[in-house]
């Protein structure tokens, strides 16, 4: 199958000032009685990474969408996000934390990431340069820095990131909150954002390996991070006490909003799963079996232990409506989803393997990727023959012209451009469908005018 689609959610925090929190040339600037030199950003660091150690679950309840459920894997692809939260800060800031964390020592210098210069070939920028990090950015991360930004990777494409980014700036607040109660009775800041990588659990939230590894799943565990291998367990993280807890004591929402924002999205999953059930189930009877008998296939194993199958998918669907409360339904749905659902379209693949292309009903992802290529081809040739044409009195078949790198080399000399159709007559270009190098010019302007025909040929 396919992966679902997602999208990527760039988050920082700035002051009111426009001081970024996590720019640490920013946070330089930053100072305290009893904040040493260089100080404030492994602090303000060690805040983040202990909110994600805390409420990295929290994280994966806000990107809980339908979509994402085959996006959510412990094999990973794609950029899909793994089963559990944790933080890539890359293998120079990890170092730099380490080290802030277990020594006293004062710090000699700021961190400040490595970065080498990159040159485009375009003189104009070359001259000034452009500055990129050494980090590898590791793909498999789902909340890498990226420098000056956090990139939470686990949003589902047509999620609205709006909740996403109330968690995240929720947990980030209960972090800077205890940090703050700490350094107002007294304690150094360093102490406690020392104190909060440790024996807070923030640096078992930091990972810079593969997050798709088996070798990652069970480390995880041990380190305490959370495992949401579902949408509906994702969503219901949303009501659990520490949730209620965090959410309550910041005024940020109430038990009652959050039970009710868990209610709407269960409700939301589960409708999802019956639309995507009945048009797989009408899809199957109407196209599918129809199509396998009438290739001569009516008494294959396949096609009966198919029937077999969408029989029980349509019995499972049913009891569903049996389910009145929405945490048990979803769960029963998530089992038509991933498990009743995926039979059923597995053997319509092996299936389709057996009837002749032709005869197929249903796009194959051969078609879906190269059909609209052939016809975008086809498009051009068409509007190139039907301008030579006009000018020619030629038949459309009679010249199709192919589009050489040598062709639009040519046409970028004459006309600054590569597109096509290009005309040329007796040396003068005419333009494209409806633009040109004049006003008035191109072939459908310059038809309804009468220039084209008036031209000599």
């Amino acid at each position: 199958g396919v992966n679902g689609s997602g999208k990527h959610n760039n988050f920082s925090i700035s002051t009111e000032t426009g001081l970024n929190l996590f720019n640490d040339s920013h946070v330089a600037a930053i100072t305290g009685e009893r904040l040493g030199e260089h100080e404030a950003f492994p602090v303000i660091m060690a805040a983040v990474c202990s909110a994600v150690y805390r409420h990295g679950s929290l994280i994966m309840a806000s990107v809980s969408c339908p979509g994402n459920e085959f996006r959510l894997s412990k094999s990973g692809g794609c950029e899909a996000p793994p089963t559990c939260m944790s933080v890539h800060l890359g293998e120079g800031l990890t170092a730099f934390l380490r080290q802030f964390a277990e020594s006293a020592d004062a710090l000699e210098q700021p961190y400040m990431a490595r970065k080498r210069n990159v040159k485009l070939g375009i003189p104009s920028i070359d001259q000034h340069g452009i500055e990129v990090s050494e980090e590898p950015r590791n793909r498999t991360a789902p909340l890498p820095y990226a420098g000056r930004r956090f990139e939470l990777r686990s949003c589902g494409s047509s999620q609205n990131v709006s909740f996403v980014n109330t968690v995240l700036c929720t947990i980030v607040s209960e972090a800077f909150h205890s940090f703050s109660d700490k350094i107002e009775k007294g304690v150094r800041p360093r102490e406690v954002a020392s104190a909060a990588l440790k024996e807070g659990g923030g640096l078992k939230a930091v990972y810079s390996n593969n997050n798709y590894s088996e070798e990652w799943q069970q480390e995880s565990v041990k380190r305490g991070l959370v495992q949401i291998g579902s949408v509906a367990e994702g969503i219901c993280e949303l009501v659990t006490e520490q949730s209620i807890s965090l959410f309550g004591n910041l005024g940020v929402m109430s038990e009652e909003d959050l039970r009710e924002r868990a209610d709407t999205m269960l409700e939301n999953y589960i409708i999802m799963v019956e639309i995507e059930a009945i048009c797989l189930m009408e899809m199957i009877t109407e196209q599918v079996i129809p199509t396998v008998k009438a290739a001569g296939l009516q008494d294959h194993s396949l096609l009966m232990q198919l029937q077999e199958s969408v029989a029980e998918l349509k019995a499972d669907f049913n009891s569903l409506q049996d389910i009145e409360e929405f945490e048990g339904k979803a769960a029963a749905s998530q089992t038509v989803r991933l498990e009743k659902m995926v039979a059923v379209r597995r053997l319509c693949d092996q299936l389709e393997t057996l009837v002749p292309a032709a005869m197929w009903p249903i796009a194959s992802f051969r078609d879906l990727i190269f059909d609209d290529m052939a016809a975008l081809q086809a498009k051009w040739a068409f509007v190139e023959c039907v301008a030579i044409g006009a000018l020619n009195g030629a038949t459309v078949d009679d010249r199709v012209i192919g589009i050489t790198s040598e062709l639009q080399e040519g046409l970028h000399k004459g006309t600054a451009k590569i597109s096509v159709p290009s005309v040329w007559v007796k040396g003068s270009c005419v333009g494209g469908c409806n633009d040109g190098p004049e006003p008035g010019c191109g072939m459908l302007p310059m038809l309804a005018s009468g220039k084209l025909q008036a031209m000599p040929a």
